[in-house]
């Protein structure tokens, strides 16, 4: 399944996540596409130090650690 993820003024761009471990890694393509090309993550979040909280946005939560926040839904 894919999140949205808010990239400010916005916009919101879609994301495909996987959660392995304590980390939340993102690409940008649907899954089935990383698999066939064995593409390397867009990014990930480090979900040790994190905390979730819910968002102003209808369905949308956000992902805060020490280094920054990140909004989905």
């Amino acid at each position: 399944n894919s999140l949205s993820r808010s990239l400010g003024g916005g916009l919101w761009r879609k994301r495909w996540f996987l959660l392995t471990e304590n980390i939340l890694v993102y690409y940008h393509h649907e899954m089935t596409d990383i698999w066939a090309k064995n593409d390397p993550p867009s990014g990930f979040i480090d979900l040790r130090e994190a905390t979730v909280r819910l968002s102003d946005h209808l369905n949308g939560f956000e992902i805060v650690n020490p280094e920054r926040t990140w909004h989905l839904e």
